[in-house]
C-alpha cells in the first residue's frame, strides 16, 4: 500500500472519528438557544391544562410566559412540551403537576396567535391569542358595579363598544357563589372553582355586561389612548362587601394575624364590616391566577375596613399582600405596579328624603385616607386614582356606588398609558405625592413636601385659605383643627396649637373638591387623601 492511499484512509478515519463525536454530542446534550428549551424524557400519555388558560386570552408581553397544567401521578417524570410565537419548551411532569417557561418574553401582538401544547398522541390548541398588557381587577362591589349598572343610568352614547376591540376579560364575581365554595379554609383550590366560570372572552357588548364598569372602561380608554396598539386583558376579581382579610393568601393572613378560627375551626376576621369569612376570595379566586404574569393590580377596596380596629391593621395587611402577590406572579418583573383608587365623596341621608330606596352610606372619610396613602410611601410603583371632584350628587340614594366610574377609569387609564406607555409625563396625569413629612421638636409644626406638582402647588378656588386639612390628637385620629399654607412650588407648611400625632388630608367622607378641599397641582390634579401618623 503507498503512502497516499495511506494517508487517504487516515483521514477518512479521523473524519468518522470527529463526525461520530459531533452527533453524539447533538443527541445527548440538553439544548437551550434563545427559542428553544429541551428536557430529556419520554412525552406522557395524558395531561391536562389549568383553566385558567383559553382562547381568546392575553399574555403579559415582556415577561416569561408560564403554561402549567395538571397529569395523573403515573405520568411523573415524563413530558409536556409546548410551542408558541416560534418558541418551543418544555418541562417535566413532577407530583401530578406541570409547568412550561418559555426562554424570554415577546412584544405586544395583535395577531390571533396559537399555542399548542401537547404530549404524545394529545394536542391542546388554544386560539386567538393576544400579547400586550394584564391587569387584575380586584374589589369590592365598586368593582362588582357592572356595564349593565353603568348604562341604566348613564348614556350609552358616551362610548362606542367595538366588538372587535383588542380587550379581553375573565369574570370571576362573588355573585356566581353556588354555595358550594370551602369558605373560612386555607384550602387553596387549583383551579377557578365557579359554576359560571366564562375563562377568557372577548369584550363584547353582551359579554361585558356582567363585566366591571371599572375595569372595562379602563381598557377603553387604554386602548384608546395608545390607538389599539396594545391589547388589554382583564381578570376581575370581586367581593361585595367583603373587608381585605377575605382577600389574603394563608401566609399574608398568618404573618399580620388578620383572623382567627371560631368554634366550628373556620377562619374568620375578628375586625371590618361582613367579616364572617377570611381568606376564600384570595385561596378560591385569586389563587389559580398566581403565576399569570400581569401589567398591574388595580385595587379599588377598602370602605369595610372603615372600623377602627381593621383600619389600623390596613396598611401593613396591604403591603404584605402586595409584597406575596409580587413573589408569585413574575419571573421578569418582580414589582409590577399598583394602582388604588381613592374613594370619591360620600353624602349622607338628606333631612326629608322620601325615596323609596334605602339610603346607602357609609363614612369612608377615614379608611379613604389610609388607602390613599399607600401609594406616598409604602409600596414602590403604585399609584393613586383621585376621585374627589367627580362626584357630587348628594341626592342620589346609592352615592356609595357613584355612577362616576367613566371618569375614575379615564384617569386610571392615563396613568397606566403614561407608566406603560409614555404618553404622558407623570407630572401631568398623577396627583401631587407626598415626599417628605417634617416635625418641629414640639410637633406643633409640620413641613409636607410633594412630588409631582408641575409648575407648583395652587388652590383650586383661586382663594386663599387651604382648606382640608386637620391633625391627628392620637394614631388614626384626625380631630385637630389646624393653619395651613402653601409656602413654595411644592412645600405645605402645617401650624397647630397643640402637639400633632400625625396629619391628615380630605379624611372627612362628604369633602368635596374646590368646595372642602382645595389643593391641586399645575394640571388641576386634586391632592389626593392621606392619612399618615408620625
Amino acid at each position: 500500500m503507498n503512502k497516499k492511499k495511506i494517508y487517504l484512509i487516515l483521514i477518512f478515519i479521523l473524519s468518522s472519528f470527529l463526525l461520530i463525536g459531533c452527533n453524539k454530542t447533538k443527541k445527548t446534550k440538553e439544548v437551550i438557544t434563545v427559542n428553544e428549551v429541551y428536557v430529556d424524557a419520554s412525552e406522557a400519555s395524558t395531561f391536562s391544562v389549568s383553566k385558567v388558560f383559553s382562547d381568546s386570552m392575553v399574555l403579559q408581553r415582556n415577561e416569561r410566559i408560564r403554561i402549567f397544567g395538571f397529569a395523573p401521578e403515573t405520568e411523573n417524570g415524563k413530558k409536556v412540551t409546548a410551542d408558541f410565537m416560534m418558541m418551543h419548551s418544555e418541562a417535566i411532569i413532577e407530583n401530578g403537576e406541570w409547568e412550561i417557561v418559555f426562554p424570554h418574553g415577546v412584544k405586544e401582538s395583535l395577531d390571533n396567535n396559537e399555542l399548542t401544547i401537547k404530549a404524545s398522541d394529545t394536542v391542546i390548541t388554544f386560539k386567538d391569542i393576544l400579547v400586550g398588557d394584564c391587569f387584575m381587577v380586584v374589589g369590592q362591589s365598586n368593582v362588582a358595579y357592572s356595564m349593565a349598572n353603568y348604562f341604566q343610568s348613564s348614556n350609552k352614547e358616551n362610548i362606542k363598544i367595538d366588538d372587535n376591540a383588542p380587550i379581553r376579560i375573565n369574570y370571576n364575581s362573588l355573585s356566581q357563589d353556588p354555595g358550594l365554595y370551602v369558605r373560612g379554609s386555607s384550602e387553596c383550590l387549583k383551579e377557578p372553582n365557579s359554576i359560571d366560570y366564562l375563562g377568557w372572552e372577548k369584550a363584547t357588548f353582551e359579554n361585558i355586561q356582567k363585566f366591571s364598569a371599572y375595569g372595562y372602561l379602563f381598557a377603553y380608554h387604554f386602548i384608546n389612548l395608545t390607538d389599539s396598539k396594545v391589547p388589554v386583558g382583564l381578570i376581575e376579581i370581586d367581593g361585595n362587601g367583603q373587608p381585605l382579610g377575605s382577600f389574603l393568601p394563608n401566609e399574608v393572613a398568618e404573618k399580620t394575624n388578620s383572623d382567627t378560627l371560631d368554634d366550628w375551626g373556620e377562619y374568620y376576621i375578628p375586625d371590618g364590616l361582613n367579616a364572617r369569612y377570611a381568606r376564600y376570595l384570595y385561596n378560591e379566586f385569586m389563587y389559580p391566577f398566581e403565576r399569570y404574569p400581569i401589567s398591574g393590580l388595580i385595587w379599588y377596596q377598602g370602605e369595610s375596613d372603615l372600623p377602627y380596629d381593621s383600619m389600623i391593621e390596613y396598611e401593613k395587611r396591604f403591603t404584605q399582600l402586595i409584597t406575596y402577590m409580587r413573589s408569585t406572579h413574575h419571573l421578569y418583573k418582580k414589582d409590577f405596579n399598583v394602582y388604588m383608587t381613592e374613594f370619591p365623596t360620600i353624602f349622607d341621608k338628606p333631612i326629608g328624603y322620601s325615596g323609596v330606596d334605602q339610603w346607602q352610606y357609609l363614612d369612608t372619610g377615614n379608611i379613604r385616607g389610609v388607602v390613599s396613602s399607600i401609594p406616598y410611601r409604602l409600596i414602590n410603583n403604585s399609584y393613586l386614582v383621585v376621585s374627589s371632584d367627580l362626584w357630587s350628587d348628594n341626592t342620589y340614594w346609592n352615592n356609595l356606588h357613584p355612577n362616576c366610574k367613566y371618569d375614575q377609569a379615564l384617569r386610571l387609564a392615563k396613568i397606566v398609558s403614561s407608566v406603560n406607555e409614555n404618553k404622558y409625563t407623570l407630572d401631568e396625569v398623577l396627583p401631587p405625592m407626598v415626599k417628605t413629612i417634617k416635625y418641629n421638636k414640639d410637633s406643633t409644626k409640620v413641613t409636607i413636601t410633594f412630588d409631582f406638582v408641575g409648575e407648583g402647588l395652587k388652590l383650586s378656588d383661586n382663594g386663599k385659605i387651604v382648606k382640608g386639612f386637620l391633625g391627628l390628637s392620637r394614631e388614626f385620629n384626625p380631630d385637630i383643627e389646624v393653619e395651613a399654607k402653601i409656602v413654595n412650588k411644592n412645600t405645605i407648611e402645617i401650624v397647630s396649637t397643640t402637639p400633632l400625632s400625625g396629619i391628615a388630608y380630605n379624611t372627612i367622607s362628604t369633602n368635596q373638591f374646590n368646595k372642602d378641599i382645595n389643593v391641586c397641582d399645575s394640571y388641576n390634579n386634586p391632592l389626593g387623601a392621606f392619612l399618615i401618623n408620625k
